[in-house]
């Protein structure tokens, strides 16, 4: 016997202990033991060469119990067992006569790994810890997981095509117990021996909003963290900058604002192929598995992440595996649910939906475990009713026989003495675990209850705070209940920023977790969420965003719904810098409930007022301007803060919906709004006059009143923006911009010129590049009008260009759009811009409506399709309330159809005299002049 660390333990040629994982592995297998066929192992383990009398292992094992020596006797039989049997290593364990056990060091046997070893590919256990394979181990048997033989060749298959370059995408499902985990716990054994770096990790159940890429982050923060640490470390600076800037450990801390800033507004969807070029760089070095479990707790910026990796077509040595329950997904309208369907009807995923194992799986299932092919035939017909054939029913109906006597080894065999009926086990997992609580000491039951509350994986700093008691106190005694294979299994321990340091454990199942859980009393469930909520609050103080998710959890449990709302408005900040935009607004109408549940108050509507603010601007950058949300959110904070007199948060939410009102060319309410947000800010908040004058020019000109839009736009900037107002569009530029545009209106074309190119060189110098984006995009429109096409082109290229960069789907179909119709309206693709239409005129954005209208109304026109142009016609018409800037234009456009599908001229004179008229009290040059040609034409 020969120990290579204080965990692993070589017990012979074959035969390997982990300790710390409690794992037995046997010729490269895992071995299942019962707990306290591992405690007692472990026991003995500890005092190699030394005889253990009966008695003291008696004492040890059973210390509250009178158990016989008889039942000890068959104990280390059945441990005999586990270890080989009669193949295994000659006088491993020693039977003094009447005495006692002595476990022998093996002549020559259990080298350890070389120590060239530590250059051998990584694989991961199931808690994340990096494993290395036994280098003497013969490869893994066919058989080597019962009733799985199947599902466990099509991933050595798919393991061998990702060698191959070919991506693999891995789809594992199954009900609660179907025995997930252990085929993943075998397939990392399998990876373990080839040249491949493997992550694992698990998405955790959350009582609240749950963090976006939270599981994949951690398996990123794994690989910086394994042999690939440099290559990951560059290919995130290369080619991920996004994630990057989740990893701030690995920036400078004076380089870390700037690539913020420089990624605001950016689209989830640029993170999303970011991660694929990383892997795609990773997997260029060495072949990657990535297995990710329990996707019915994931967020859905995970889910969306991994459906973008998985019709990824690139050619890559990369295999993806991922897990979760269908049932669970489907109650809870998970969209992890409709992932197989997407995928694995095109080819793009395999999906292993594992079943219950039939009979000839549990009797070779029970063969394997006790050595005895006969003992399956009596047990059948039992095991059948009672476990269903699914793995973890049987393992806990067998220990329980096990334990309480019904099966014990006599005379060299086990011998069945008596079944238990079937009304004793009428639901078999819960009545087995309710059994098993029964037998524990209280200290251990108030234990386990507690750590169910801390959740699937238990750290000691929290469970010692939920149960009052000191770290090293709990540590020990989570280490007894792991040593002996009782709910909790170890895990690695983990360094807190306060500098505590604790083990961490897990759960061996959540249904034991939850059984647990469900039954603490509702108050001593509070009770004990919040002091693990004030635990971890502390332990992470000014790091409370690495762990938001859990600690909203854990307030919300707790029934604090101040602090809940506080963290769930956190989290949405956090969503906000991944672009989890879906996410953040989860966060923030799950903090609005919590805010509902507190009584009226000043402070309470102050953080209401902030939230829905936050709402407002991530409803319309989300949903658009049509957005359910977007309205009575800015409505909301607006009578709040007026309420409370907060007149900043006032004057921002009557910005938003000013905004709003223009996007949906909506000119009088939204002229309405921007005058008394105007004279609000000049009276109560001068720091926001700058933008209250930009706001109410855009009004003003859809409106139709062109010089008093200049008026705004010019005052607008003679002054200063406010620093404070984090506005993620810059306000001088964005002012040029339009001035420029009300002065084409207004026919002053090489002013508008002038300006809109000032405009274009102060967005360069200050704008973010989403920011940046639209400016290019109103300039070239602008530089369309003004019929320089060739700056329009250019301009509109690299507006697309850093559009498909960025992953903005609006600009870029707006990009696409004004392209396509920049050339002469004779020469149009109207088909193209038809479909163009479809992406960039979603329901609200009606500037979007109108310019598709009219530009497909002329290009028919000018084909010879007067039908068509008046249906295209009629999409701008709806759009713009008469009066109204375009207006005029309108009329006559509508003139130019009349006359092209052969009605009187009176008509289109009538319409053309009534649109000039329009223009001209509007100040507008350009229509007036369109109409006036069209009137001169007419006479001719």
């Amino acid at each position: 016997m020969k120990t290579v660390s204080p965990s692993v333990v070589y017990l012979g040629p074959r035969l390997k202990l982990d300790l710390e994982h409690q794992r037995l592995w046997r010729n490269g297998l895992p071995v299942t033991l019962r707990p306290k066929a591992w405690q007692a192992l472990a026991y003995l383990v500890r005092r190699p060469g030394d005889l253990v009398g009966i008695d003291t292992m008696l004492d040890a094992l059973w210390p509250d119990q009178a158990v016989s020596a008889k039942t000890l006797a068959n104990l280390i039989s059945e441990l005999r067992n586990a270890l080989g049997g009669d193949q295994g290593p000659a006088q491993l364990l020693e039977t003094v006569h009447r005495s006692g056990y002595r476990l022998l060091p093996q002549v020559g046997a259990g080298t350890a790994p070389a120590a060239d070893a530590v250059s051998l590919p990584i694989a991961r256990a199931a808690d994340g810890s990096t494993m290395k394979p036994d280098p003497g181990t013969p490869p893994l048997a066919a058989d080597g997981l019962v009733g799985r033989r199947a599902e466990r060749l099509r991933l050595e298959q798919r393991l061998a095509q990702a060698r191959d370059g070919q991506r693999q995408v891995v789809l594992v499902t199954g009900d609660p117990g179907m025995g997930k985990t252990a085929l993943l716990d075998s397939f990392i054994v399998q990876v373990g021996r080839t040249p491949t770096v493997a992550c694992r990790g698990a998405c955790l159940e959350q009582r609240s909003e749950r963090e976006p890429f939270g599981p994949v982050l951690a398996l990123l923060a794994d690989l910086c963290r394994g042999p690939l640490a440099s290559e990951t470390s560059a290919a995130l600076r290369r080619c991920a900058p996004t994630w990057l800037a989740q990893m701030p450990w690995l920036v400078q801390a004076d380089e870390l604002p700037g690539l913020r800033h420089s990624l605001v507004g950016m689209g989830i969807g640029r993170m999303l192929r970011e991660f694929g070029a990383l892997l795609q760089a990773l997997s260029s070095h060495t072949r990657l598995v990535l297995v990710l479990e329990d996707l019915h707790w994931a967020d859905a910026a995970t889910v969306e992440l991994l459906l973008q990796l998985a019709t990824d077509r690139a050619p890559a040595r990369l295999m993806l595996v991922a897990s979760w329950q269908p049932a669970l997904a489907a109650l809870n309208s998970h969209p992890v649910a409709e992932l197989s369907h997407r995928l694995a009807p095109q080819g793009l995923a395999d999906v292993l939906a594992l079943k219950p194992l039939d009979d000839g799986d549990v009797a070779q299932w029970i063969a394997a475990r006790f050595g005895d092919e006969a003992l399956a035939a009596p047990l059948l017909p039992w095991l059948r009713q009672q476990a269903m054939g699914i793995p973890l029913y049987l393992a806990a109906a067998m220990d329980h026989l096990q334990d309480s006597g019904a099966l014990a080894r006599q005379a060299g065999r086990w011998q069945l003495q008596a079944l238990p009926g079937a009304d004793v086990l009428a639901e078999p997992l819960r009545a087995l675990i309710t059994a098993a609580f029964a037998r524990l000491d209280d200290g251990t039951r108030h234990l386990l209850e507690a750590a169910s509350v801390v959740g699937m994986q238990v750290s000691v700093q929290l469970l010692a705070a939920a149960l009052q008691q000191d770290d090293l106190t709990v540590e020990r005694q989570c280490n007894a209940l792991a040593q002996h294979g009782q709910f909790l299994r170890a895990l690695a321990p983990e360094h807190w920023p306060d500098g505590s340091s604790g083990g961490r454990y897990a759960f061996g199942h959540d249904i034991y977790r939850r059984a647990l859980y469900d039954s603490l009393a509702p108050s001593q469930r509070q009770s004990l969420h919040r002091r693990v909520a004030l635990r971890l609050e502390a332990g992470y103080a000014g790091h409370v965003t690495q762990v938001a998710g859990q600690l909203a959890g854990a307030y919300a449990g707790a029934a604090m719904p101040d602090a809940t709302a506080r963290v769930l408005e956190m989290t949405a900040h956090l969503s906000i810098q991944r672009f989890a935009y879906r996410d953040t607004l989860g966060a923030l109408q799950a903090c609005l409930q919590q805010l509902a549940q507190m009584p009226d108050s000043s402070q309470r509507r102050a953080s209401e007022v902030r939230v829905q603010l936050m709402l407002g601007n991530i409803a319309l950058h989300q949903q658009g301007l049509a957005g359910a949300l977007v309205m009575p959110a800015f409505e909301r904070a607006g009578a709040l803060a007026q309420q409370d007199g907060l007149v900043r948060e006032q004057v921002r939410a009557q910005l938003g919906a000013t905004v709003t009102l223009v996007g949906r060319f909506m000119p009088e309410p939204a002229r309405l709004l921007a005058h008394r947000t105007v004279a609000l800010a000049e009276s109560a908040q001068p720091t926001l006059v700058a933008a209250a004058h930009h706001y109410a020019g855009m009004a003003e000109a859809i409106a139709g009143n062109l010089v008093a839009a200049q008026q705004h736009h010019e005052r607008c900037l003679s002054l200063e923006p406010d620093p404070l107002v984090p506005l993620y569009l810059h306000l001088h530029s964005g002012a040029r911009l339009h001035l420029g545009r009300a002065l084409y209106f207004r026919g002053q074309n090489d002013e508008a010129l002038a300006q809109t190119e000032a405009a274009v060189l102060s967005a360069r110098a200050h704008s973010t590049p989403a920011d940046l984006v639209v400016k290019l995009l109103w300039a070239g429109d602008t530089c369309r009008l003004l019929e320089h096409r060739a700056r329009a082109e250019c301009l509109l290229h690299e507006a697309l260009d850093m559009a498909e960069t960025h992953d903005q789907p609006a600009p870029r179909a707006m990009a696409r759009t004004s392209l396509a119709y920049l050339a002469p309206p004779a020469q149009r693709d109207a088909a193209l811009i038809e479909r163009l239409a479809v992406d960039w005129c979603h329901p609200g954005n009606h500037h979007a409506t109108l310019l598709t209208g009219m530009a497909l109304a002329e290009t028919h026109l000018a084909q010879g399709r007067p039908g068509a142009a008046q249906v295209a016609w009629a999409r701008s018409r709806a759009v713009v309330p008469p009066g109204a800037l375009h207006d005029a234009e309108l009329h006559c456009l509508s003139a130019e159809i009349l006359l092209a599908a052969g009605s009187p001229a009176a008509q289109a004179v009538a319409l053309l005299g009534e649109g000039a008229a329009i223009a001209l009290r509007q100040g507008a040059q350009a229509h007036a002049q369109r109409c006036t040609e069209a009137l001169r034409r007419l006479a001719l």
